[in-house]
């Protein structure tokens, strides 16, 4: 099992930590800014931001990539000490594609499935037929 310096994983994913964070804020603001005052649903409103999260989130993890695997390497192209050893390379590959599987697995979820059956749930639901006794 390879041992991957904790700094390393610090210095990779603790800005991917806050650009989730301000993901998060920025998915909250656009849904409520964009979704109707009058016909919006909580439901889909909280789906909207789910799914703006979820794919902003992917792309974010383009730069987190192309970070861990440059800082595995010296200026003059010879690997870093703790990056030497071949299984320390491929734990940080292998963490980046379960990284990229996961989200990407979110994506077509949340595109395929949840977002069209919030849209057509609510679109035939009829919220005014409810009938009082």
């Amino acid at each position: 099992m390879a041992v991957i310096p904790h700094s390393v994983l610090a210095v990779g994913w603790i800005p991917f930590a806050v650009v989730f964070v301000l993901i998060v804020i920025f998915a909250f603001l656009y849904a409520r800014f964009y979704r109707s005052k009058r016909d919006s649903e909580t439901c889909t409103t909280v789906i909207g931001i789910i799914s703006l999260t979820v794919a902003l989130l992917t792309i974010a993890l383009v730069p987190v990539d192309i970070f861990l695997v440059s800082y595995m390497k010296c200026p003059d192209g010879t690997f870093k000490d703790w990056a030497d050893n071949n299984s320390t390379r491929d734990a940080i590959e292998d963490m980046m594609l379960y990284a990229y599987y996961t989200m990407y697995t979110m994506t077509v979820f949340m595109l395929f499935l949840v977002l069209p059956f919030t849209y057509f749930f609510y679109e035939e639901y009829d919220f005014d037929s409810t009938t009082k006794s």
